[in-house]
């Protein structure tokens, strides 16, 4: 079984945020000081960009286009190298 992991990009930087080897109380401080992070960066309610990679397969792309009101919404699709993947912008 692999295990996820969660970047957050921000600006140039970038924090990897796996959690496989931390303590409960390093994961809260962590998740803390990114919260801190966002509150500082940003003004909400705010534009929010999802991205999500999915397997490629065009009933899943489906669900995931349905979730967005396309008139509004810009969704991005593009293919993997292989074509395994589909990776979705919003």
């Amino acid at each position: 079984m692999s295990k996820s992991k969660l970047v957050y990009f921000c600006g140039s930087q970038t924090r990897d945020f796996s959690d496989s080897k931390m303590t409960d109380k390093e994961k809260e401080e962590k998740y803390k000081k990114l919260e801190l992070q966002l509150e500082k960066d940003q003004e909400w309610p705010a534009v929010y960009m999802y991205k999500f990679i999915i397997p490629s397969d065009n009933k899943k792309l489906s669900q995931v286009e349905s979730l967005f009101d396309t008139e509004q919404a810009e969704v991005t699709v593009r293919q993997s190298r292989k074509g395994n993947f589909l990776s979705i912008l919003n």
